[in-house]
């Protein structure tokens, strides 16, 4: 059973996590209109709050993490606060 308010689409897209002093390459491994699940080499140096800018489409979204651990993020789209 899901438990998130949006239902969540496959995507598989290349991304980049983008803040002050840095970006990261990223996997989206699946998006909502609320959110998605991103796939790093490591978390542990990405900031609360970045911009996730979106290869295939060059959309860039202001996030925020809502879970982590060391190889994916949980983030949540700031567009919707």
């Amino acid at each position: 059973m899901q438990t998130r308010g949006a239902t969540r689409f496959n995507v598989l897209g290349a991304g980049t996590i983008e803040f002050d002093g840095g970006e990261v390459d990223c996997v989206v491994r699946d998006m909502s209109i609320a959110g998605a699940a991103l796939e790093v080499r490591s978390s542990r140096n990405i900031p609360e709050h970045f911009t996730l800018a979106l290869r295939a489409d060059r959309q860039r979204i202001p996030c925020h993490i809502v879970w982590r651990n060391e190889e994916r993020l949980g983030v949540a789209f700031d567009w919707l606060t």
